[in-house]
């Protein structure tokens, strides 16, 4: 790459991981007008710069790559570590299974919740609805997430729970 009046930016003295085969590591890089212009070592990065370059020695710090995401549910990710894992369902029934299973180990009376199926990946691609989910436990109060977070299949208690009728 040549020397450029739009490389804003550069990073060198960096660990940069590049996730990228070709070049999995690096030491440097130049970022122009909001985007990566060239990742390498210092010695063919520094040379890009243009006297209104801002350039930024990281001291070895490490730099990876998309570890950026707006739209993360960190907290309710956190929670999903303690409960059953749906993702690992191959299909409909080892999904509602996993959940059995949970409401199994649960005090009667407690909730149950399961984190993470994704009906897209499912042969007959069908989402739990809640007299499924009565069928597993009539007992207790279930809640399911899909694995965007963005739908959740409650049963009959839980919903009775919430008010909802």
């Amino acid at each position: 790459m040549k020397r450029s009046r739009f490389v804003d930016r550069v990073l060198h003295n960096a660990d940069i991981r590049t996730q990228d085969d070709r070049l999995p590591r690096a030491t440097a890089v130049a970022i122009g007008e909001g985007r990566i212009l060239a990742v390498g070592q210092d010695h063919e990065i520094l040379p890009l710069q243009n006297p209104d370059t801002s350039v930024e020695d990281m001291e070895g710090r490490l730099i990876l790559p998309g570890f950026m995401d707006s739209h993360f549910h960190f907290d309710q990710w956190a929670i999903g570590l303690q409960l059953p894992d749906l993702s690992r369902a191959r299909d409909f029934d080892q999904a509602m299974s996993l959940v059995a299973a949970q409401a199994e180990r649960t005090v009667p009376g407690g909730w149950v919740v399961g984190l993470g199926f994704n009906e897209g990946d499912w042969k007959n691609r069908r989402i739990p609805d809640r007299h499924d989910l009565d069928r597993i436990t009539p007992y207790h109060p279930v809640l399911v997430w899909r694995c965007d977070l963005h739908l959740a299949v409650a049963n009959t208690r839980a919903l009775e729970l919430a008010g909802v009728t």
